[in-house]
């Protein structure tokens, strides 16, 4: 019998940092390069803000699925578990400011999202 599964395949977004700097450590501001499918992340600290700048694709909050366009704004608390995918250009407000030490990144799994 022929598997008819599509792969999943996990493409980690570019990430353009604007600015993150750690003397200021209330916020911090990157454009998101999103161009296939993403590990499922929870922030462990910061509240993240999301607009969509161009493209559209899709979120999975909390296991709630968003279908994204072009100038749509996402939420997603602290210690709320999230993946994306598509092919667009997020700006990304974090708050208190983005660290990598304090994100968990998810193994992936065989699903599509």
């Amino acid at each position: 019998m022929e598997n008819s599964n599509k792969p999943y395949v996990v493409t980690p977004p570019t990430v353009e940092d604007l600015y993150n700097d750690p003397r200021n450590p209330e916020y911090s501001l990157a454009r998101v390069y999103i161009d296939g499918n993403n590990n499922e992340v929870q922030h462990l600290v910061s509240d993240a803000l999301y607009t969509v700048e161009s493209g559209n694709g899709r979120f999975v909050i909390g296991g709630e699925v968003m279908d994204v366009k072009k100038g749509d704004k996402i939420f997603i608390p602290r210690g709320i578990p999230y993946s994306n995918s598509g092919k667009m250009v997020l700006l990304a407000f974090n708050t208190p400011r983005f660290n990598s030490e304090n994100v968990i990144i998810f193994p992936a799994n065989d699903e599509e999202i």
